[in-house]
């Protein structure tokens, strides 16, 4: 008996085989070989899940004929999520958007400002599975939601669908850190931009979109020529010998990264972690002016910032920009270049009116009245299309009254638009541009309040001897001083709240 015995377990033995993936091993028998595939798809599917199960061993023996994997499955899945902690989760609304937000982060490549950072904790299957069992505690059972996670095969249609029922909910998330952070950065943020804009649409405008000479337009100069009008430059505004060091720093690391091909000037963090400065060319007096307002930039970032400062790190660059343009100008270059550098902050501002006026529309709205719903939205857009509608009919009815001959009445037809898809498109715009750029998104009002105080600051510099020297310790110091400490320091507490501005600030158009 004991030998018949011995014989049938090395018989057993002889058909029960092994498999790993990853760590996992999986011992099963010949029967169930037939099943091995879809078993290791369900693994492969949710190898993390199953592997924090295990025990030490890490094994899964589904050898014997009553271990059926799929029971085993579901008694984990339905152990982790049917229960009423998860659904607790579920239902606190900060989760959601949250969800959302991490998955739209990992969409993204090469993403390094995100106004809220990918949580490197959570795994992509975890996330995946989440959004999955939302999806189905409102599409389907929870039958489904187990079976679906075998295979995995509805991922792009299931987080559309996740999209659709978050992105309200998580724009009013990225507007309320946002916010927050703004109240951060300055307590009066929202009278100020209120203020600002009302300026800019009434006594800028006319002057956007000026000619902006490109840069391949200006006086050409050679690189010896732009090196030694920088050491000029430095000595103009009596700088510090430590600017002087840094400047020569800078070229001997070889941190001033010139691509001719490229458009954008800026002052970054490399992937090196090291600050450098991106110019598109040393060979002529507009990318002169540029390198001047990232240098001011780099001296800044040198003793770090903060978010409290962040609403004025354009202001020192915008001013000593100006600066460098007179400098030239003194020194017998071009004698339009101080317009020209005035003309290109005024329609830079105009551009960042016009990109930004939609989300500040919302954050005012938000600050006010709390959070903002799809119909608050739609309710907004049909009465300003109405409004819009009667304008032109009224003005097409005033002219014809004049006697006035109308060949394209294009300009005076009722506008019809899809406003629902409006309204769904534009808050998908919003959104990715949070992800994409993070509290950069906002940073058009840094421009607009640093041009303003340029401004202000330029004016007080033909009668105060001691502005270049407070700018420069502005420059120095920029982690310790916020917009208050500017008004007070260039005795121009007045500028944001001067009656001119006071008359111009007026309820933003489509406010609520």
């Amino acid at each position: 008996m004991e030998k018949l015995r011995n014989i049938g377990m090395l018989i057993k033995e002889c058909l029960v085989m092994q498999i790993k993936i990853g760590d996992i091993e999986i011992i099963y028998s010949n029967s169930q070989k037939q099943y091995i595939d879809d078993i290791k798809r369900t693994i492969e599917n949710n190898y993390q899940l199953l592997l924090s199960c295990l025990d030490e061993s890490k094994t899964l023996d589904i050898s014997d004929d009553e271990s059926n994997f799929n029971d085993m499955f579901y008694i984990i899945i339905n152990g982790i999520y049917n229960n009423d902690s998860i659904k607790e989760t579920f239902n606190n609304k900060d989760y959601i958007p949250a969800i959302h937000i991490q998955a739209l982060i990992r969409k993204k490549e090469n993403l390094g400002t995100s106004i809220v950072e990918k949580d490197t904790e959570m795994s992509d299957e975890l996330l995946s599975t989440l959004i999955a069992y939302k999806y189905f505690s409102v599409n389907g059972t929870f039958n489904d939601f187990v079976d679906y996670l075998k295979v995995r095969d509805r991922e792009e249609e299931i987080f559309k669908w996740f999209h659709s029922f978050a992105k309200w909910s998580t724009y009013n998330s990225l507007l309320d850190v946002t916010s927050s952070i703004l109240k951060q950065m300055d307590d009066n943020f929202f009278e100020q931009m209120n203020s600002l804009m009302s300026v800019w649409i009434n006594d800028k405008l006319e002057k956007a979109y000026m000619h902006i000479k490109n840069n391949n337009e200006y006086c050409k100069i050679t690189k010896e020529e732009f090196d030694q009008l920088f050491y000029e430059f430095l000595s103009y505004i009596n700088a510090p010998v430590e600017w002087v060091n840094i400047y020569n720093e800078l070229k001997e690391k070889n941190l001033i990264i010139v691509k001719e091909d490229n458009d954008i000037s800026m002052c970054f963090r490399d992937t090196d972690g090291i600050f450098k400065i991106l110019i598109n060319s040393q060979e002529n007096i507009g990318s002169f002016c540029d390198f001047v307002h990232e240098f001011i930039h780099y001296i800044s970032n040198l003793q770090g910032l903060f978010v409290s400062n962040l609403s004025i790190i354009e202001f020192p660059s915008i001013f000593f920009e100006v600066v460098a343009a007179m400098f030239l100008k003194e020194k017998g270059y071009d004698s339009e270049i101080v317009n020209r550098v005035v003309a290109y902050r005024e329609n830079n501002n105009f551009s960042i009116y016009i990109a930004m006026q939609t989300l500040f529309v919302d954050l005012m709205r938000y600050i006010k009245h709390g959070e903002i719903s799809k119909n608050d939205k739609l309710a907004l857009l049909k009465s300003q299309v109405v409004s819009l509608n009667l304008a032109r009919k009224k003005m097409l009815e005033l002219l014809t009254s004049l006697g006035e001959k109308i060949d394209d009445l294009s300009e005076y037809e009722e506008l019809n638009f899809d406003i629902e898809k409006m309204v769904e498109e534009d808050c998908d715009s919003l959104i990715d541009e949070f992800i994409e750029n993070g509290l950069m998104v906002i940073n058009g009002y840094q421009y607009l309040l640093g041009t303003y105080l340029a401004e202000q600051v330029l004016e007080k510099n033909n009668n105060d001897g001691m502005v270049m020297q407070k700018m420069i310790d502005v420059s120095n110091n920029l982690k310790n001083i916020g917009v208050g400490d500017i008004l007070k320091l260039f005795d121009i507490e007045s500028v944001l709240n001067d009656k001119n501005v006071k008359k111009l600030t007026k309820r933003p158009r489509g406010e609520f």
